[in-house]
Order: structure tokens, then sequence, then C-alpha cells
């Protein structure tokens, strides 16, 4: 009794609660010193990664530009998400205030 019902339960939770996925975005560089010629791309292979699926030419090299996190999943060739701009209040970037001032109150 006591294994069945835990047994329910968990079954209930996992149906209940969906999987929620993610992935991180890099821009990559690879560079081919010889020609002084270089290429940028997208990709959701670090350079590591990248390296052992695509080999590249003996002279040339790899290295991410940027990278992002991104959430969702990337099956059935979902594009990309692009970067997110950090928002800027209207005071500017660098005007905080402590928690225990209000925003409008007076001074």
């Amino acid at each position: 009794m006591f294994v069945k019902f835990f047994s329910i339960a968990f079954l209930m939770l996992l149906i209940l609660c969906p999987a929620k996925a993610e992935y991180r975005v890099f821009v990559l560089k690879i560079e081919e010193p010889t020609t002084k010629s270089s290429r940028q791309f997208l990709s959701t292979l670090d350079p590591e990664q990248y390296q052992t699926i695509f080999p590249l030419g003996p002279n040339q090299k790899i290295s991410y530009v940027d990278t992002w996190r991104c959430l969702g999943r990337t099956d059935f060739y979902t594009p990309l998400c692009d970067k997110l701009k950090p928002a800027a209040t209207a005071e500017g970037p660098n005007s905080r205030q402590p928690a225990s001032v209000a925003p409008n109150s007076p001074k």
C-alpha cells in the first residue's frame, strides 16, 4: 500500500511537471592566418565540440566571440534565439538606489 501510493504520487508529479530545456548559443569565429580571412557564424556547439564534429584545416583556428543562454528546445530546426540586450532604466544603467528607498519618495 505504501509503495503503491508513492509510485502513483511520483507518476503524477512527472506528468504534472513539464520538463524545461535550455541551450547556449555561441558566435564562433574561424580564422585562416595564411590568407588572413575569417568567418563568423552561430552554433549551439562550443569551439571544442565544433572541432570534434567538423575538423578544421591545419592552419585554421577557432574561437568564440560571444555566447548567451536561451530557453526552449532546438529540435525540428527551430531558429536559435537572439541575444537579449540589457534593459536600460530611464535614469541610466548606473542609477541604483538602496532597496529601502522608494523610487519616487521624498528625501
